[in-house]
């Protein structure tokens, strides 16, 4: 039988890599992708795991009007807002850990904090998993 209905305890699980090269932090969906990196320090590679809710209609509707404006004539949609909303909404559980190897909590202020390449690999992870 096919599943009508998203529970809120249906969950999807992003991983992505990050590594260093000579100079900064690179990220990346696929270890594949970190390794195809120039100069990257392969012994630095380290799997990140995000859990997000699974969106139901409701959510999709919610989300969708955070990132809407109109001036009466037209709608318009900010991309960026609605990935950064669909982030923030549906982000239930990560495994990152700070500096002194301690659990990073999960919250709108933690992703704020974020390197927005990092939060841009796992949006458009989210986004994967969400329509493919």
């Amino acid at each position: 039988m096919i599943n009508l209905f998203i529970s809120q305890d249906d969950t999807l699980v992003v991983t992505v890599f990050s590594a260093q090269d000579d100079s900064r932090t690179v990220f990346a969906k696929t270890e594949a992708e970190i390794r195809a990196i120039s100069n990257v320090n392969v012994e630095s590679i380290t799997e990140h795991n995000v859990t997000f809710r699974k969106p139901n209609y409701k959510d999709s509707v919610d989300i969708f009007k955070t990132s809407m404006t109109t001036d009466g004539e037209s709608v318009k949609v900010d991309a960026a807002t609605l990935r950064y909303e669909r982030f923030i909404a549906l982000l239930v559980d990560w495994d990152f850990v700070d500096e002194n190897n301690e659990k990073v909590s999960p919250s709108r202020k933690n992703v704020n904090l974020l390197a927005p390449e990092l939060a841009d690999v796992i949006s458009e992870s989210l986004e994967d998993k969400i329509y493919n």
